[in-house]
């Protein structure tokens, strides 16, 4: 696995969940725990002058991370698309994140250990 970031997107086609386990645990050994609960999102500047354009795409990142921590967290499943996700969501359940490689619909479905 590549350095994760921005751009480490999808898995290629042939992957498989087994790969993905073991990705996902040299993933969890370099992504570092937050000492936060959820994404914090970063305001607009205060001296912004202009038309409100409404959120900026940062900001609905951080809803989406936002939301799927709110489900897991609640015992419902969720689901992403990108390994990045995934790390960015590593930062916040650490420990207790599980992902599990859905070959056929590729996707991600994502849990929490209890």
């Amino acid at each position: 696995m590549e350095v994760i970031n921005e751009k480490t997107g999808r898995p290629p086609k042939d992957y498989t969940d087994s790969q993905w386990q073991q990705d996902l645990i040299r993933i969890r050994a370099v992504v570092q725990p937050s000492s936060f609960k959820k994404m914090r999102v970063i305001p607009e500047p205060r001296n912004f002058v202009g038309t409100y354009h409404g959120k900026t795409q940062y900001q609905c990142y951080c809803d989406f991370i936002n939301d799927v921590l709110n489900s897991i967290r609640r015992g419902k499943p969720d689901y992403c698309y990108y390994i990045y996700q995934i790390a960015e969501l590593l930062k916040y359940e650490h420990d207790r994140l599980q992902a599990v490689w859905l070959e056929e619909e590729r996707c991600f479905k994502l849990s929490l250990n209890k």
